[in-house]
């Protein structure tokens, strides 16, 4: 096993279910690192930002402290838009989202949506009327309205020509303005009753992706490739002034009839002339990007944007204050030999310890811009983490090696000229490690390498072992699986059906192993690699890294925050609550009970609940995650000759129901298509889709819709 990830003996727990977004906080960035796309302001003190993975958070103090709220009503992705009526709010998002609040912000709920396309804005007219806009490329645009605050929606018929809305601003009840790709404005003087279509910009490449109206007559509109357009007669005609920059300046906002202050990048540009000219840039940040800025007043506003990024100003933008703070270089990988002390490395020279089991951490010297990739401690003295030289030609490999807990690393001689990939450490002199997909191992503390395995047609990128003899190699090209039981000295090549790269290995005990990969590949082995068999989680993308804490509960994460759990060995695999929309690239199991995650920009998440889980076989336990439906356990069961499957349906979505063998391979697709709320039943024959009869066995019933999965198990005697 591979030493900062160690398996705890099994106990026997009570699993004890948890409400939706418990268990994983943010260590860093802080107060949180996701995008946050689009904000509402109150009053001066009062505001709500949304952003990805489901986020919401309000102030009441000015931006000081926020109240924090991940994964709201189930949304894994992002909230691109949010309004306000009163205490009625609507946010929207990805796949069509729509949630809805009554009280302010504090507690949400999923409300049904007619569409399946993105939503990026949504604007509240009174405590009934409001719209929300949105699209897709190749789709064009759809346009919702609302008559009962936001309570059900119906689909507005725009022209075919119509690109994908992306902003809507109402100055008053009556006269409001969409814009979208394509340059065109959608506009109504009668409150949304007659919309009228223009285009305002010939060019395409600077499709606006904001838009402000100060009256019904001056409105400005900026968007990507610092497009910037302004009117003074209401959006009937538009003009461009002189072009500042070339990078996309994400949103705009008044703060009287002349000033007016917009963000690109990590800037702020001001024109004082109500939007004629601009200049006076003042560069806030330059590791990340703006999505939004809104002035309360004249003089208190707000900046949000990538990694959580939370800016405010007291003085019309003179002086802006960072509510939002910690390292935002990319971590790659993380380590604990022992519960309190842990090691995570990145991009950028990035390696930080803690001493206190993740809760803090400190920065160490790591070389200027190494990009690290690996990490192995043995134990609080002694480690080494691998990469390269973060050169874009002239590419190196890159190993240090510590045994001061960190305090001096000596710079080892990589045997390749190419980058580094993986590290695993038997000992303080005693390594191997994977690059251009060749396998090394050192006895004498890198003083020499022997090459132990060539990839030519195999691609090796990760490795790791039970003992000093047994491990495992993963890579890609088709996948690559290797196994060795001398130690590395020599490596057999091991076949399996599936055709993704794997980009991660962990053994459950000396013959069972999971790797994880591509487009949600997830692989068991019971015979110390020379078989492997497939299940899947329901996820489309990349899995990174996977861990386990005993021979049964393990988790494993990956790219938009997905996060897997199983309590069944590898089984079966539910999605959790994960607070996180961006790339997961590394876990460790820290104690008996807790884990830390870590990610691009920063991202170190940690939990003291990793016995919990959120949903199980069958029904969601009470408490536990909202999900748009519920799939029930077939009857009967054991069958012969066929069983009935029933659920049922929360929301109008598209869902899929199908059967998969022990080894993960499709059996029977029984449902596949859009639904309305209601319940269902379909039948399983015991047959597969070509008409076969099935053989005698366990079977899973996987019932999918979206991000959101349940899964039965299902006895079928021929």
């Amino acid at each position: 096993m591979k030493l900062c990830c160690f398996i705890y003996p099994l106990l026997f727990l009570f699993l004890i279910p948890t409400s939706h977004g418990q268990g994983w906080q943010w260590v860093n960035p802080l107060p949180q690192g996701n995008t946050l796309y689009d904000i509402h302001i109150f009053d001066a003190n009062s505001a709500i930002v949304v952003g990805d993975a489901g986020t919401a958070m309000r102030t009441s103090d000015g931006g000081e402290n926020w109240d924090i709220q991940h994964n709201v009503s189930g949304v894994f992705g992002e909230l691109w838009g949010v309004d306000f009526n009163s205490a009625t709010g609507v946010a929207v998002g990805r796949g069509g989202v729509i949630i809805r609040t009554t009280d302010g912000g504090n507690t949400w709920q999923k409300q049904v949506s007619v569409t399946y396309l993105d939503l990026y804005d949504v604007v509240l007219i009174d405590s009934m009327l409001g719209f929300a806009i949105g699209g897709h490329t190749g789709e064009g645009g759809i346009m919702l309205r609302t008559d009962d605050g936001g309570l059900s929606w119906i689909s507005l018929e725009v022209p075919d020509d119509v690109a994908e809305f992306r902003k809507i601003t109402f100055v008053n009840k009556n006269f409001g303005v969409a814009v979208g790709f394509d340059n065109f404005t959608y506009k109504t003087v009668d409150g949304g009753e007659t919309w009228t279509h223009h285009i305002f910009l010939s060019d395409p490449n600077k499709s606006p992706l904001d838009v402000v109206f100060f009256d019904e007559n001056l409105g400005i509109a900026v968007g990507k490739n610092g497009g910037i357009v302004r009117t003074e007669d209401g959006g009937d005609t538009w003009t461009q002034p002189e072009r500042i920059t070339s990078i996309d300046i994400h949103s705009v906002s008044f703060l009287d009839s002349l000033t007016v202050l917009a963000v690109s990048g990590g800037r702020t540009i001001l024109s004082s002339d109500a939007g004629k000219t601009w200049g006076n840039e003042t560069t806030l940040y330059n590791q990340g990007t703006f999505r939004a800025i809104r002035f309360a007043n004249s003089t208190k506003g707000y900046i949000v944007g990538s990694s959580g990024l939370i800016f405010t100003t007291n003085n019309s933008g003179q002086n802006w204050t960072r509510y939002s703070n910690g390292i935002t270089e990319d971590l790659r990988d993380v380590c604990f030999p022992d519960s309190e002390f842990g090691v995570a490395v990145g991009t950028d020279g990035t390696i930080i310890k803690t001493t206190d089991g993740g809760n803090s951490w400190l920065t160490l010297d790591g070389g200027g811009k190494n990009r690290f990739q690996a990490v192995s401690f043995i134990d609080r003295q002694t480690g080494a983490t691998v990469g390269d030289n973060g050169a874009i030609i002239d590419v190196d490999g890159v190993i240090l090696w510590t045994k001061s807990g960190g305090q001096v690393w000596l710079n080892i001689q990589s045997p390749t000229p190419e980058g580094l990939d993986d590290i695993y450490l038997f000992n303080d002199s005693t390594a191997v490690i994977i690059g251009n997909n060749n396998i090394y191992k050192t006895w004498n503390t890198g003083n020499s390498w022997m090459l132990t395995f060539e990839g030519i047609s195999v691609h090796p990128e990760k490795v790791n072992f039970w003992n000093a003899d047994t491990g495992m190699a993963v890579g890609g090209n088709g996948p690559t699986i290797l196994t060795t039981t001398d130690g590395g000295v020599t490596w057999v090549k091991r076949e399996t059906d599936v055709i993704w790269d794997l980009n991660d290995v962990i053994y459950r005990d000396y013959n069972s192993a999971v790797a994880v990969g591509n487009r949600g590949t997830i692989l068991l082995t019971d015979d110390s690699g020379i078989f492997w068999r497939s299940v899947e989680p329901s996820f489309e993308r990349g899995l990174t890294s996977v861990r386990f804490l005993n021979h049964l509960i393990g988790i494993t994460v990956g790219s938009q925050g997905a996060m897997f759990k199983t309590i069944d060995g590898g089984e079966t695999w539910v999605r959790q609550a994960s607070a996180v929309g961006d790339f997961l690239t590394g876990a460790a199991i820290t104690g008996k009970n807790s884990a830390v995650v870590v990610g691009v920009v920063g991202t170190i998440l940690k939990t003291s609940q990793l016995h919990t889980v959120s949903v199980e076989y069958g029904s969601p336990p009470e408490g536990t995650l909202s999900l748009d439906f519920v799939l029930e356990q077939n009857y009967p069961n054991p069958f012969n000759p066929s069983t009935t499957i029933s659920y049922e349906v929360q929301n109008k979505a598209r869902f899929n129901l199908t059967v998969y063998d022990v080894r993960g391979r499709q059996v029977r697709e029984l449902v596949d298509g859009f639904h309305a709320p209601g319940s269902y039943r379909t039948q399983w024959n015991g047959r597969d889709d070509i008409g076969w009869p099935a053989p005698t066995g366990v079977y899973f019933v996987r019932m999918s819709s979206n991000a959101q999965m349940q899964v039965i198990k299902l006895l079928y005697i021929n």
